[in-house]
């Protein structure tokens, strides 16, 4: 759409002024040809002319940019040599540079010169040392040369700039006659009614200028009959695709997809379609020899680019907001606000449009500046006024009907993105006003320059905004698209993982391009924008240490290709290669890890090497760092170090069973930095690698899964001891998990307070069903108790009562003590 806006713009634009530009441009080309390529870069006799045509070409530019009221064309022109300029400056610097980087190795291959007193060198040696040096020393004249021109293309085109900001400063802050003005309208009315008798004969005056052949085309003109069936078939079209894809009143509640597509769908119908018709019939009058010429081609042409415009802009906002279909609308607001809004779009869509035509007017004829004041403030106006109402709060409030009815409730906090839009339509507002009184007191291109503005950038935020939907949208069904998850064998989890970062991606591509379309219309070129994105990605140098944007760029893509590979074959060797080998869980897992590991130093090693970073810097940062690391990071280094341990000697693997301290549970992952162990109660536990190593730490099934079990046990006193042990052993025996050798055995503990204690003891090759096991047994043992009328004795104690003997003293009274005193 977008395209199609700047093609409309340009050939209704350039119909007037096609004849100019072209002999000024092939005038241009012929005075200034294009710096010729190179052919021999190792000639120092052809880089010096390659430096001689620069200067000329540059000269020449410098001083026609002196006067910068020159054709916009030719200057076009001269800002495209000079660009050339540029370009090849920067080709012929970088291969100098990776020439002069060859030499250097070379001759520093060839190691320092004999020092006085020394024998002298081989002549060969010597030969190829001065060879090196001189060709070093040239390479270097041709850098610096390279970089002069570099810096005289950047002080030339910065000045253009200059000149080009100043300018429009000084064409915005002109001042016309105030258009409120009695006089200056009665002016200014006379003469729009002679110019509206002028308008009215062009047609006339048009067709009594052509020829008997000319008339008789204009008449008889062929291409009409092909316009009627283009115009039949856009209609059929058009309808097809409403009823195929279009919104359906039967549905109640469309999906987002579904309401997405319908808006497309719509857009497209009653925007795209007609919007390329008016475009083709704009391209077809103004092709060369065609009947239509002079003011006729220029009034007809902005006909055309009106009525494009005027279909695109409200065709679109329609498709959005749906006002005739309320379920279909992709917003979130209230059926009354979409029908607002539509409404207003529309009436300012209407004053755009008629701007536009009376602007392809003023090319017709010539107008006083009382005229152009009267229009252009009315039109202002008017569009200010259009903008004003759009931007009101009220019209963009969302939708309560679902918040509920409790009037209580306190208002939330309105979230982020909604105090955004309204500092946006807060200035918005601001801006309309103040282009209004602009054009009032007579500041009038100030106000249009402050009101067009604001329109463009709406509408190239409203298209980009669009478009970020849609792109959203179709990285979201791709995400959830059976074909990448069954066909291609891609991981939802990963799907979501790619989903993110590429919607994450999107944002600032959206913001860059932003930026280049919307800067030009705030006085800002687009030479600098790509001038300065050039530099940016090319590199600039701060300090001694040059950054390149787009060397940074590969490098992180470089480093995320060699990353993604990494895990893939991490993933693979997990999942499929290490488990056909039969080897331990345990070692699969610490394989695995060191890939990943390994995986991580060869990505950023592939990445270091792409961005060009100086090894030597890295060095000096490095032992700059390890500083800090012997202070601030040592505890990261130790847990490191100790993971690194941990892997090697394998006290801990995968799956064992540990208990460090007061925490138990089974090892789940090994890293180098911290050990994951998961409890019984399923919680993960980060213990340090540091800390298992440093303390004393069991691990029930590190050399084996074997295990003894214990079960405590007391009985009644007056037991038979012999029966008891053998009831224990029975029980034991009885348990399948229970091995038969080590035999189990019971002991005879001690005599306690309250019971005879005993313990058996037995071992499992299974210690993780320890618990289990032991829990089957201490049920076996008090049924086989009960049966046998074993007692299993609560804790006792015997207390003994002494009663008071004849001859001691009466206790004391209450209240007092032994000798009668009250305390």
């Amino acid at each position: 759409m977008l395209v199609f806006v700047a093609l409309a713009a340009g050939v209704a634009q350039a119909q007037a002024q096609a004849p100019a530009p072209a002999s000024a441009s092939a005038k241009a080309q012929a005075q200034n040809p294009a710096p010729a390529k190179p052919q021999d870069p190792t000639s120092p006799v052809w880089f010096e002319g390659l430096v001689q045509e620069w200067d000329r070409v540059l000269v020449d530019a410098q001083t026609y940019f002196a006067d910068f009221d020159a054709n916009p064309a030719e200057a076009a022109n001269k800002r495209t040599l000079v660009g050339g300029v540029r370009e090849q400056a920067v080709r012929m610097k970088t291969a100098a540079t990776e020439e002069l980087n060859s030499s250097q190795q070379f001759l520093d291959a060839l190691g320092p010169p004999p020092a006085e007193g020394e024998p002298a060198e081989d002549a060969g040696v010597q030969e190829k040392r001065a060879q090196y040096t001189k060709a070093i020393a040239d390479l270097k004249s041709r850098i610096a040369q390279s970089d002069l021109a570099i810096a005289r293309v950047d002080k030339i085109l910065a000045s253009v700039s200059s000149q080009a900001r100043d300018q429009l400063v000084k064409e915005t802050l002109q001042r016309w006659p105030v258009p409120v003005l009695p006089s200056v309208l009665i002016k200014a009315g006379l003469e729009i009614l002679a110019l509206l008798r002028d308008l009215a004969d062009v047609p006339r005056a048009w067709y009594m200028g052509l020829d008997d052949e000319g008339r008789e085309a204009v008449l008889f003109w062929p291409p009409l009959l092909v316009i009627l069936v283009l115009v039949v078939l856009a209609v059929v079209g058009r309808r097809l695709l409403l009823a195929r894809l279009g919104p359906d009143p039967a549905q109640v509640e469309p999906t987002y997809a579904r309401r997405l597509v319908a808006a497309t769908a719509v857009g497209v119908a009653r925007g795209i379609l007609p919007g390329a018709f008016l475009i083709g019939a704009l391209v077809w009058i103004n092709r060369p020899g065609a009947v239509v010429s002079g003011d006729m081609l220029v009034l007809s042409s902005r006909v055309l680019f009106a009525l494009f415009v005027f279909i695109l802009a409200t065709a679109l906002p329609r498709a959005i907001l749906a006002p005739e279909w309320p379920a279909w609308r992709l917003t979130d607001l209230p059926p009354g606000s979409t029908r607002l809004i539509s409404g207003r779009v529309t009436f300012l869509a209407t004053v755009i449009a008629i701007d536009l035509l009376l602007i392809g007017i003023g090319q017709i004829r010539t107008t006083s500046l009382e005229v152009d004041s009267v229009v252009t403030a009315a039109m202002t106006i008017l569009e200010a006024v259009g903008v004003f109402l759009l931007v009101r709060p009220s019209l963009w409030e969302p939708d309560a009907a679902d918040d509920g009815d409790d009037e209580a409730a306190p208002d939330p906090e309105k979230p982020r993105h909604m105090k955004f839009w309204t500092v946006v339509r807060n200035l918005t507002s601001l801006l309309a006003v103040v282009s209004i009184g602009a054009a009032l007191i007579g500041y009038v291109p100030l106000g249009r320059f402050l009101i067009e503005s604001t329109i463009g950038t709406a509408f190239i935020g409203f298209m980009l905004l669009l478009v970020r939907g849609l792109l959203r949208e179709l990285v979201g069904v791709a995400a959830r698209s059976r074909f990448l998850r069954e066909r291609l064998g891609i991981r939802m989890k990963t799907l979501k993982r790619l989903r993110f970062w590429i919607r994450g991606a999107l944002d600032p591509v959206l913001a860059v391009a932003a930026l280049f379309l919307i800067g030009p219309l705030w006085g800002l070129p687009a030479d600098d924008l790509t001038r300065w994105a050039t530099a940016a990605l090319s590199g600039f140098t701060i300090g001694n240490v040059t950054i390149s944007l787009s060397d940074i760029l590969l490098a992180i893509l470089v480093f995320l290709v060699a990353m993604a590979v990494a895990r893939l074959i991490q993933r693979t060797l997990l999942e499929k290669v290490l488990p056909a080998t039969k080897m331990e869980l345990s070692v699969q897992h610490s394989l695995s890890a060191g890939v990943g590991y390994a995986g991580v130093i060869i990505a950023v090693a592939l990445a270091i090497a792409v961005a060009g970073v100086d090894l030597t810097n890295v060095a000096l940062v490095a032992g700059a760092l390890s500083v800090g690391i012997g202070f601030g990071l040592q505890n990261v280094v130790n847990n490191f170090v100790s993971g690194f341990i941990l892997l090697v000697e394998r006290p801990i693997k995968v799956g064992d069973w540990v208990v460090l301290g007061s925490n138990e549970g089974l090892v789940k992952k090994v890293s180098f930095r911290a050990t994951e162990v998961e409890t019984w109660q399923k919680a993960s536990l980060i213990i340090p690698n540091a800390e298992i190593l440093s303390n004393p730490l069991t691990n029930w099934t590190l050399k084996d899964r074997y295990g003894r079990i214990e079960v405590a046990i007391g009985v009644a006193y007056g037991s038979d001891t012999e029966q008891v042990r053998d009831i224990l052993l029975a029980c034991a025996r009885a348990q399948p998990r229970v091995m038969t050798f080590p035999a189990p055995n019971v002991l005879f503990l001690d005599f306690g307070d309250s019971a005879l204690l005993f313990e058996l003891r037995c071992f499992t090759s299974d210690v993780m069903s320890r618990l289990a096991i032991s829990s089957d047994i201490r049920f076996d043992i008090d049924r086989r108790f009960r049966e046998a009328g074993i007692e299993i004795p609560f804790p006792q104690r015997v207390v003994h009562m002494v009663p008071p003997t004849a001859d001691a003293p009466p206790p004391p009274p209450e209240g007092q003590n032994q000798n009668g005193q009250t305390p």
